[in-house]
């Protein structure tokens, strides 16, 4: 059924046909393979195969962003108490989310979380100012509940391998301020999604626009959405090692994105239209006319990574009358609770679990330490916008974050993509002991490709290699004597169409780094 003809794309690239691909399968839009053993990180998944005109019910190795998920079944919760489940880490892990589910929408709680060691993550005894010991939080909502680990930068808070100890339990849906009553009752999934330890990716997004705005899928009246987006993407890249992968903007239907003036009405949004039809796994952005209690919302923190049409699926936001640019600071906030971070201040919740995010002491002062912050409870924040490197340490474990790689693109090591953003400008990477290497694919000739390299606690070097990671260099260079120690650059002129690597090395173990590859047509 798969064509004999072997195109040059590895695992995980873009294609629209079988020939374009090493495996000689493309599926999804994707170079893939059918199963035997899938080669990490992507895994086998059922597929429908049309080829020819015949079709073969098979399984096919395919990206995915986040893997692997331990399911942990579904489990009875009593009336009082707790029920207990493990769940061991393997090694190489960063990170992990606990996500529950109850399909009948009652309100799921991690009531303790203890790691291998003993230490108490979650459900240690409250202080009696009213504070808490906890190293993570956990996030319930109406039929979900979450927690990420790690979400501080406390030593005893990382991710570790072993078995840890897992306690939950159901309540009644709750009100605001919180009560709530306990019940017994079922909870469909428990699941832990692992992430590995990965400095910078990509998040995808899709934006749905109600009507109410003013802006329109059809009219072409899209430009304060799409300034608005490229203000959150010069966000991520500039604070966060983060960039805008796929987007897909939709419009929501008549009267569903109005006047949101409760948390019910934003679920019932979420759970109507937060749906994955359109990218591996996006979050959800509802663009609305106006929410009167706040100019943004977030499902969760973090909202459930994997999960969609769900009360906690989605973030809200509605346009600032400042501009696109500070409306896109307002996705990067909420988005950033949706990826696991709290306020750094909060009248409610107490601060985050963060120690070097300074806290305000009265918010009502008018003069806060993190007013700066981009996680700072009131909009809009000061200038110049600050995240603090334990802040992105927690952004570096939420699954809603990935990278593309592409496996036995370079014998054992892991390749990144290049072409899943803007050929990787200003992303942030973590160099290790071993040279970084990332694919690009040029579709035409260019009259020059460039590649710069500027590092942060090495020395770096940067190479250009045509069509295999093990060729002798096409261009390399070590650190620019012009520009200093920390900024390399290599250059091809006349560069040929195809498969082209870029490897980042350096003088010591670690480290992180900026790429900026250049094309000119």
């Amino acid at each position: 059924m798969c064509s004999d003809a072997a195109g040059d794309r590895y695992l995980s690239e873009k294609c629209s046909a079988d020939e374009q691909c090493r495996s000689g399968v493309c599926f999804d839009g994707h170079c893939s393979a059918v199963c035997g053993t899938c080669p990490e990180p992507l895994a086998c998944r059922p597929a429908m195969l049309m080829r020819g005109g015949q079709s073969l019910a098979t399984g096919v190795c395919t990206w995915w962003p986040v893997q692997p998920v331990l399911e942990l079944g579904g489990i009875d919760t009593p009336a009082s108490g707790v029920a207990t489940l493990s769940f061991t880490v393997p090694e190489g892990y960063g990170a992990f989310t606990v996500v529950l589910e109850d399909f009948s929408d009652r309100v799921p709680v991690v009531m303790g979380l203890t790691a291998p060691d003993g230490t108490r993550i979650i459900g240690q005894a409250r202080l009696a100012d009213g504070g808490w010991l906890d190293l993570s939080r956990s996030s319930s909502a109406a039929g979900t509940a979450t927690a990420l680990v790690p979400q501080s930068d406390d030593p005893r808070a990382v991710a570790r391998a072993g078995t840890y100890q897992l306690e939950v339990a159901s309540f009644e849906v709750m009100g605001f301020p919180t009560t709530r009553t306990q019940i017994a009752a079922r909870l469909d999934r428990v699941a832990v999604i692992l992430k590995k330890p990965q400095y910078g990716g990509t998040v995808d997004v899709t934006v749905h626009v109600a009507p109410e705005t003013g802006y329109s899928t059809d009219g072409g009246t899209m430009t304060f959405v799409r300034q608005m987006l490229d203000s959150f993407d010069a966000l991520g890249r500039d604070k966060l090692g983060l960039t805008l992968g796929e987007v897909h903007i939709e419009s929501l239907p008549a009267d569903a994105g109005g006047v949101l003036d409760t948390s019910a009405k934003n679920r019932e949004l979420w759970r109507a239209h937060a749906d994955d039809l359109r990218g591996a796994r996006p979050v959800n952005l509802m663009f609305v006319s106006d929410l009167t209690f706040a100019a943004g919302v977030a499902g969760a923190v973090p909202g459930p990574p994997g999960v969609y049409l769900r009360p906690s699926s989605g973030v809200s936001i509605e346009p600032l009358a400042s501009g696109p640019q500070p409306t896109g600071v307002l996705i990067g906030h909420e988005v950033g609770h949706f990826m696991g971070l709290s306020h750094s201040t909060d009248s409610f919740a107490g601060p985050d679990l963060i120690d070097d995010t300074p806290a305000c002491a009265d918010l009502a002062s008018g003069s806060c330490p993190d007013d700066r912050n981009l996680m700072y409870p009131s909009f809009p924040t000061r200038e110049p916008l600050l995240v603090t490197p334990g802040q992105v340490k927690v952004l570096t474990g939420s699954p809603w974050i990935y990278r593309r790689v592409h496996p036995l693109a370079c014998d054992t090591r892991e390749v990144v993509a290049l072409n899943g953003g803007p050929f990787g400008n200003g992303i942030s990477y973590a160099l290790g002991s071993a040279p970084q290497v990332h694919l690009l694919r040029l579709e035409q000739s260019a009259m020059r490709l460039r590649a710069v390299v500027t590092a942060n606690g090495f020395t770096p070097s940067v190479s250009l290699r045509r069509a295999t990671c093990g060729a002798t260099p096409t261009a390399s260079a070590s650190p620019d004597a012009g520009a200093g120690i920390d900024t390399a650059t290599a250059t091809v002129d006349m560069a040929e169409a195809g498969a082209w690597f870029v490897l980042v090395d350096g003088s010591s173990d670690g480290g992180t780094f900026e790429l900026e590859v250049t094309v000119t047509p």
